[in-house]
């Protein structure tokens, strides 16, 4: 019984070690209070993420891949202009959509991301997205049930199961 009980206190601090808090509105993107400057740095994406689990580079890559395996999330650095980040992705949920990415993470997200005064899970809806964010400009972006918002500081394409009644993951672009 004491075996069991200290698994579970382990696992309860591993969870809560490796939950990261996102937040994003007008203010800009925080990670864990570290605040993303707008050209998305490497070393901030590393103070708020802590070290990767790992990466993967080479000559025929254009991009570095940097990896966080338990925490469910990737961000790509290119390798012509290092030290910035150009895409960041977590996942939600390790079902697929019909050309969308697929859970390269051993783990899915377990932190929160609240996106102005929207908490994300993935219960969330498409309409309910589009609700609560009425002030971001919306087009349809280039993944199958995806929907990109933009409010002048981080582009989020979130990604929906068929139904959009589902959200799977969200993928993150600076704003140029």
């Amino acid at each position: 019984m004491k075996k069991i009980s200290t698994l579970l206190t382990l696992l309860f601090v591993t969870t809560l070690i490796s939950a990261q808090r996102i937040n994003i509105s007008k203010k800009g993107m925080f990670i864990d209070n570290v605040k993303i400057s707008l050209d998305w740095k490497v070393s901030d994406f590393k103070k708020g993420l802590g070290k990767a689990d790992h990466m993967k580079s080479g000559a025929t890559w254009v991009n570095r891949v940097h990896y966080y395996e338990k925490k469910g999330i990737i961000f790509w650095e290119p390798t012509s202009d290092s030290g910035k980040v150009i895409e960041m992705q977590i996942f939600y949920s390790d079902k697929q959509g019909a050309n969308d990415s697929y859970n390269k993470t051993k783990r899915l997200f377990s932190g929160t991301i609240t996106v102005d005064n929207l908490k994300l899970s993935t219960s969330l809806s498409a309409t309910e997205v589009a609700n609560a964010l009425e002030s971001w400009t919306i087009e349809k972006c280039y993944f199958t049930n995806g929907y990109k918002y933009s409010n002048g500081i981080v582009q989020i394409n979130f990604v929906f199961n068929p139904d959009e009644t589902e959200l799977l993951w969200i993928d993150m672009l600076p704003v140029k």
